[in-house]
């Protein structure tokens, strides 16, 4: 039976290092992570992001919450 889909591309990440990256992926994860940091910080301020964090606020006080 062939490896699936996630255990392949698990092994090839495995093995992956970020010198063995091309500078122009670098360069693309670096945008994506700012991107990604920026729009958290902007949703926050939204109705549906001071929504979110209330949930979130509301779950991690339980005892069987758990924290990501």
């Amino acid at each position: 039976m062939p490896d699936s889909l996630s255990r392949t591309f698990s092994r090839y990440v495995s093995y992956l290092t970020y010198e063995s990256l091309p500078s122009e992926v670098i360069d693309k994860m670096k945008a994506c992570l700012l991107h990604g940091l920026v729009i958290s910080v902007i949703g926050a301020e939204t109705e549906q992001g001071k929504a979110a964090i209330g949930l979130a606020k509301v779950e991690e006080s339980r005892p069987d919450g758990a924290t990501i």
